[in-house]
């Protein structure tokens, strides 16, 4: 019995993601580093904040499993591609605008965090500068 839970690469994407949201993120950035080094951070109020680390093993398991989900090239790791992540709905969820980009270490992620929310305009005629 095989459960995306106990998906070593799934349960990392998920930590990634509740670190990005309890942070208050708005863009993730994931890369490879020198030796077995990964980097992850969290741009929260313009300024980037060093996130947990992991090992750089399930570096490619972590960009495929990303990929897959934004709808991208997983086997392309040559040039730079874009995709998005959608969960929950129009009206309340998180799109996640995911871009690759080659580097001298290998592929990096980022990750634009994007609330969804429907916006309500049947009241935009309502405001006191369009009443006469």
């Amino acid at each position: 019995m095989d459960r995306d839970d106990d998906n070593p690469a799934v349960s990392l994407l998920k930590r990634i993601l509740e670190d990005a949201h309890s942070y208050g993120a708005t863009t993730i950035q994931i890369e490879l580093l020198d030796g077995d080094a990964t980097r992850i951070r969290f741009r929260v109020d313009g300024q980037l904040r060093d996130g947990r680390g992991f090992p750089r093993v399930m570096y490619p398991a972590l960009v495929g499993r990303v990929k897959g989900m934004a709808g991208m090239d997983v086997a392309n790791a040559r040039t730079s591609q874009s995709g998005v992540i959608r969960f929950g709905s129009k009206r309340q969820g998180v799109d996640y605008v995911v871009t690759t980009e080659v580097t001298a270490h290998g592929e990096a992620l980022c990750l634009s965090v994007n609330p969804t929310a429907e916006t309500d305009t049947s009241d935009l005629r309502s405001s006191p500068y369009h009443s006469q």
